[in-house]
């Protein structure tokens, strides 16, 4: 009842003998509730109106919620209860049933009463004798194919007076579809006809462009993947990406601006000369200011305002022009560098656009990171992390190449292998961390005392070695040693104290005292041994009686071991008088 007196209706179906009745029941004032309710009966003949006007061979039946038959056009013919509940669970369907005298044909649909009248479903049956049905269906099959036959007829006869109108605009969309096939996106497929070959060729040139443009990004990127698994050539990489940006965004200029890894505050900007489609590359200083609004801004900013230009300084880079677009360089979040767009007028990007600018500085920050990963792995695997000299790995190959160049040029070099006296004691006394400081010191004063074409490495612990190249005479040697020990002699200023060390030295010479990397650090290792074994402060070139002696004391120590280990040696007492 709450329906009810909250102004619903409520519609209830009563069975008084052989005749249903329906009923609407309906509040008389909802806001006075005790005002009562107001019943309503329907007239059947109003809700069904006159059965003779429904299709004879179709029997209409309407049933309530308890399959109670409430209206039937042919009284006499209708589905049982039994029937009905098998094959309604649904919400429309069809089915069969059979009475004494002949199978039907049935479809059902539900009518959902529930929140208009609050009552559940009525259910709407529509059956048809099957035989009855299976005669239209003859008769729909005649006229249907009757139809077809006639149809296809003028088709026939419309395609003869066509076929001139259309053969010639398939022919060009054939033609161009055998020309994308063979890549040529650029050729227009001429149609002149406003018809619908008009609107598909003008569709295909548009859907050709686009693909043209695709195919050349992929290419294009595809070219930059190979330069990044490969060679990994920045410069290389570089000029593509900016030929591709120029054709695609059509910009007054365009660069791309490298941050260095060892040093934050300086940048390589590589810029195309737009007449020569020449790259050129120069160096330029990273302001706070610029690296503050790349940070911010990862999705690209637009540079049109003169304060902001002169706050970062960008006219000094050499990007003058009225529109500026800088797009960061980002890669694992981290900016390596990047990318300057100018305009000499406003411009707006379509989407596909901005995608495929994205897509170059995608790869170009991938080749970028890489770039910096893979010096990093060099620096890691080849320097010397305290002194930041080149370590003995890469020692070894310099030493390798000037070999390979001195044997070609006919020419000699020097080895000279170093030693710091008095190191040991320092570490000690003070600590590793004074050690540490006393090294980096003297690996920077050896680096003064020798010439940029020679080369410096720390071999490990207080040992470095150099390489003096194009040496004409020994006493070219002797004025480069005396100033590495003078150097040496100087004292070290290590938390507040003076520290004083030595440097001893020893000298081969390629090709005479060795003609390969082991041969030539195995014999100045002796002479330096040779000259430790002095006052400090010695140098001493290796001569080859040196190694003979290393030899024979080798081999004595060595046959002396044995003879211990085989108890060769027999102890005698001898008196003395």
């Amino acid at each position: 009842m709450e329906h009810v007196l909250n102004g619903g209706s409520l519609l209830l179906t009563k069975q008084n003998g052989p005749d249903i009745k329906i009923f609407i029941l309906m509040a008389h004032n909802t806001s006075v509730p005790e005002s009562g309710i107001l019943i309503t009966e329907i007239i059947p003949n109003y809700l069904w109106r006159d059965p003779s006007t429904f299709i004879l061979d179709t029997n209409l039946c309407v049933y309530n919620k308890d399959y109670l038959n409430i209206f039937c056009t042919h009284s006499e013919t209708y589905p049982t209860t039994q029937q009905i509940k098998e094959h309604s669970r649904a919400n429309k369907g069809d089915f069969t049933w059979q009475d004494s005298a002949e199978k039907h044909i049935a479809s059902y649909h539900e009518i959902f009463l529930q929140p208009k009248f609050f009552t559940p479903r009525w259910l709407v049956i529509v059956s048809q004798p099957e035989t009855e049905a299976l005669d239209s269906l003859q008769k729909f099959n005649t006229i249907f194919w009757s139809s077809v036959i006639l149809s296809v007829l003028l088709i026939l006869l419309f395609s003869m007076t066509q076929i001139r109108r259309v053969l010639i605009p398939l022919e060009q969309l054939i033609d161009g579809t055998r020309r994308l096939g063979n890549h040529d996106f650029r050729t227009k497929v001429t149609v002149t006809s406003s018809d619908e070959f008009g609107e598909l060729a003008s569709s295909f040139n548009i859907m050709s462009e686009k693909l043209g443009d695709q195919f050349e990004t992929l290419a294009a990127l595809s070219k930059i993947d190979r330069e990044i698994l490969s060679a990994l050539n920045i410069e290389k990489i570089a000029y593509d990406v900016l030929i591709h940006l120029q054709r695609i965004a059509t910009v007054h200029f365009a660069s791309i601006s490298v941050i260095h890894d060892d040093s934050l505050k300086q940048m390589h900007v590589y810029m195309i000369d737009s007449n020569s489609k020449q790259l050129h590359n120069h160096s330029h200083v990273l302001s706070d200011n610029l690296r503050q609004l790349l940070t911010h801004n990862p999705e690209g900013i637009w540079i049109e305002n003169e304060l902001i230009r002169q706050q970062i300084q960008i006219d000094k880079i050499n990007m003058v022009s009225p529109h500026l677009f800088l797009l960061p360089l980002n890669w694992k979040d981290q900016t390596v560098g990047f990318i300057a767009l100018g305009f000499s007028i406003a411009s707006h990007w379509k989407a596909d656009e901005i995608k495929r600018i994205r897509d170059y500085t995608d790869r170009i920050a991938v080749a970028l990171f890489t770039k910096n990963r893979e010096e990093l792995l060099i620096r890691q695997a080849r320097i010397d992390n305290l002194t930041g000299l080149p370590n003995r790995f890469l020692f070894a190959e310099q030493l390798q190449k000037e070999i390979a160049q001195t044997r070609r040029e006919e020419e000699k070099f020097a080895i000279l292998y170093i030693d710091l006296d008095n190191f040991k004691k320092i570490n000690d006394s003070l600590g590793h961390s004074a050690g540490d400081k006393l090294l980096c010191d003297a690996g920077t004063r050896l680096q003064k005392c020798i010439r940029e074409s020679d080369t410096i490495a720390r071999l490990g612990g207080d040992e470095f070695a150099i390489i003096i190249s194009q040496i004409d005479s020994q006493h070219q040697i002797v004025s480069a040693v005396n100033k590495i020990i003078n150097s040496m002699t100087k004292p070290f200023i290590i938390n507040g104290e003076e520290n004083v060390v030595a440097a001893s030295i020893g000298i081969a010479i390629y090709p005479h005292d060795g003609a390969n990397i082991a041969d030539l650090m195995r014999n100045s290792d002796i002479a330096m041994y040779r000259a430790k074994a002095k006052t400090g402060s010695q140098y001493i070139f290796f001569e080859e009686s040196m190694n003979t002696e290393v030899v024979r004391r080798a081999t004595i120590e060595r046959e002396l071991r044995r003879a211990i280990s085989e108890q060769q040696f027999v102890a005698s007492l001898s008196a003395t008088i």
